[in-house]
């Protein structure tokens, strides 16, 4: 369970059998319908991630992010990435590796997946000819 505006960590470890080249990792946050909400990658580009991880290696990868989603159950899915020639691909992913519930706060007014952040305000104003 998860609280909306608190700051959490994703940690996972990816242990090499073979060498893999320019390594990345990935996290994504998708509702169960499968809409992709956000994630982030260990690199920005595969030329920025680790040159060369030989075989027997391990690598622990590690996301902080915030909790900006409103109640709800959400998956978590994480993976590592590769090169060979130029072209990336997955060496290894977990797809809903974790189901996790967002809890509901009386004090939120949101609404859908994602909190914003909105401040909003409402104003009455006289009633005409008043």
């Amino acid at each position: 369970r998860l609280r909306s505006g608190q700051r959490y960590r994703c940690v996972f470890e990816v242990r090499f059998t073979l060498e893999a080249h320019h390594v990345r990792c990935a996290m994504l946050i998708k509702t169960p319908d499968g809409a992709r909400l956000g994630g982030a990658w260990t690199a920005p580009s595969m030329e920025a991630g680790i040159e060369d991880a030989p075989a027997g290696a391990a690598a622990e990868a590690e996301f902080e992010f915030a909790c900006t989603l409103n109640p709800g159950v959400y998956l978590l899915s994480v993976a590592a990435f590769g090169s060979e020639a130029g072209v990336e691909y997955a060496l290894h992913g977990l797809q809903g590796a974790l189901h996790f519930q967002v809890e509901a706060d009386a004090e939120r007014a949101t609404i859908g997946a994602v909190d914003f952040g909105c401040r909003p305000t409402i104003r009455l104003s006289a009633s005409p000819g008043a």
